[in-house]
């Protein structure tokens, strides 16, 4: 095994995360827009200008929601090193080199990477369809095996209720 690519950009992917970033946009647009007018109200100045102000603040906010749904999320790795890509920026990608990885951990909804410098990197897969999660940390496991790197497969406890009998 040499490489691998998960393809993120599913509807069914991508929905969760999309949906938070766009509540998130939408309260900080409607922040400034009220902002905006108690600062047009406290001066007393027309309105014509707060609406061209909102107007301008909804147009960046479509051009941001436009950007967030268009957005292409992976997680691929090769011989080199593990790269994803969650957000929705272009600097939003990361990488993490194979060389400087001494252990990897996958727990149920994450990804540490312990580098060998005593760091860790923990990526959250928590936002994922199960199945997504379950082909990454697969592909994980194949490729750790492949450059011999140790890894650790951390499971769910599951805590069982004792019901005492009355006699």
């Amino acid at each position: 095994m040499t490489s691998f690519y998960v393809d993120l950009n599913e509807a069914s992917s991508k929905k969760p995360r999309i949906r938070r970033l766009l509540i998130f946009g939408a309260t900080i647009c409607l922040g400034f827009i009220l902002f905006s007018l108690s600062i047009f109200l406290f001066f007393r100045s027309s309105l014509e200008w707060f609406f061209l102000v909102a107007g301008l603040y909804l147009v960046l906010y479509l051009y941001y929601a436009w950007v967030t749904y268009k957005t292409s999320l992976f997680v691929k790795a090769d011989t080199v090193c593990f790269e994803y890509k969650f957000g929705s920026l272009k600097g939003s990608k990361s990488a993490i080199l194979w060389d400087v990885v001494s252990k990897v951990k996958l727990g149920p909804a994450y990804v540490a990477f312990y580098k060998k410098s005593g760091r860790r990197k923990m990526v959250q897969l928590n936002w994922l369809p199960y199945s997504k999660v379950v082909e990454i940390k697969e592909s994980l496991i194949k490729m750790c095996e492949f450059k011999n790197i140790e890894y650790q497969k951390v499971d769910l406890i599951k805590y069982t209720k004792k019901i005492k009998k009355l006699k």
